[in-house]
């Protein structure tokens, strides 16, 4: 599919806009809609709708940064391709009925989900990654990006001025309020096992333990004690949502919570954090949300150590603050991920760590080093503005139509 009419669907994710454009410049018609699908009463009041929307529009396809199973059903009737691009993570389509629709084609930036999607019984699916949504003014990028004095009028950063690349910064919450603090009324021993399996992820990058950790003896105890509504009664749609949202929620918030306190503790004013959750409020002196948008960016071109923790959940892709921080001329500190490769070269556009030492002495090496620091994020940033853009994933995307 090299051009053609393509109805998108309005989910608010982040590369919406940017994505939209980026079909419209390779060729493509782009129609923006969207009808409320959510709840039960939402689908049958506006199914009708939508297949009529179909019919009239006369699309070639139906795109969504989600899957969404009425559109699916709405797609499949009407003899429309549907393209899901699912972003999230944990990914729901995983539990959908109707994955075997042969008007699906599901896209994930992350290729385990893919072979999950796959297994789950999806008719097609194929490894897309993200891209960079934010764009920092060129004066700000790493070749010569700003200095804390003139962040700091910007109202970010510490008020003086640090030499480039001693600070570290983190920007996510902690995911204190979680499903998993239900498992708390759970018979020692199992709730035991379960610490024990959440604490043993921290320390593992690139694979999931979880699935080997919870045989079908401990599924059927936790569903009796723990249903979870989405799942029903369905065996393996509770594995999923145990093993690839609630436990690996549960790692991160663990991961994430010993990583804070201790560079707190190691860098003091100079470890700048911010995030969104209430629970995080005061905490090791975070300094609550930043807005996804053009402070954002200013912040990512600032010369921070720019620390990325991923949420457990996505196992193997590049997260989307990945590609923000590397384009707005960042230096990007990340904990290690199997689809980095090929895409991005470690020790050249970014470094990597693979265990809480490492994520310590690269810290300490690279506020040593800020010579080295900085030809690394000017690296990475050519390299994402090259080779990684929305009009480069536009076209990925085409090519797998």
């Amino acid at each position: 599919m090299r051009s053609g009419k393509i109805l998108l669907y309005q989910t608010g994710a982040q590369p919406e806009a940017v994505c939209a454009a980026a079909l419209s410049a390779a060729g493509c018609t782009v129609v923006k809609f969207y009808c409320p699908l959510a709840a039960a009463e939402d689908r049958e009041r506006y199914f009708p709708v939508l297949r009529q929307l179909l019919r009239e529009q006369r699309a070639d396809m139906v795109f969504a940064f989600a899957y969404e199973p009425a559109l699916s059903e709405a797609c499949q009737l009407e003899g429309v391709l549907y393209a899901a691009y699912c972003i999230n993570a944990p990914e729901m389509a995983v539990i959908a009925d109707n994955l075997a629709n042969d008007c699906n084609l599901l896209l994930s930036p992350d290729t385990r989900q893919t072979q999950q999607l796959l297994a789950a019984g999806a008719a097609n699916a194929a490894y897309l990654p993200l891209a960079p949504v934010l764009t920092a003014p060129a004066q700000q990028r790493a070749e010569g990006g700003p200095d804390f004095e003139e962040i700091s009028r910007m109202g970010d950063g510490e008020k003086g001025q640090f030499p480039k690349y001693s600070a570290i910064s983190f920007v996510g919450s902690r995911h204190t309020d979680n499903i998993y603090s239900r498992f708390s009324g759970l018979p020692d021993q199992l709730r035991g096992y379960l610490d024990a399996a959440t604490s043993a992820q921290t320390q593992v990058y690139g694979c999931s333990l979880f699935d080997a950790m919870i045989d079908d003896t401990l599924l059927d105890g936790l569903r009796q004690l723990l249903p979870i509504a989405q799942a029903g009664q369905d065996a393996a749609r509770y594995r999923y949502l145990l093993t690839s949202c609630i436990l690996p929620t549960q790692a991160t918030m663990l991961e994430r919570t010993r990583s804070i306190g201790y560079l707190k503790q190691e860098f003091g004013t100079r470890f700048v954090w911010y995030s969104r959750e209430p629970a995080d409020a005061g905490q090791d002196g975070c300094r609550g949300p930043i807005s996804y948008d053009a402070k954002l960016a200013a912040h990512y071109a600032a010369p921070y150590i720019h620390l990325n923790m991923t949420n457990r959940c996505r196992s193997a892709g590049v997260p989307q603050n990945c590609w923000d921080i590397l384009e707005c001329g960042g230096f990007l500190l990340s904990n290690y991920q199997a689809d980095f490769a090929g895409l991005l070269e470690a020790g050249r556009d970014f470094v990597q760590y693979g265990s809480g030492r490492e994520l310590r002495d690269m810290a300490e090496y690279y506020q040593k080093h800020p010579d080295e620091a900085l030809e690394i994020a000017a690296h990475g940033c050519r390299t994402v503005r090259e080779n990684h853009s929305w009009t480069a994933r536009a076209a990925e995307l085409l090519e797998v139509l």
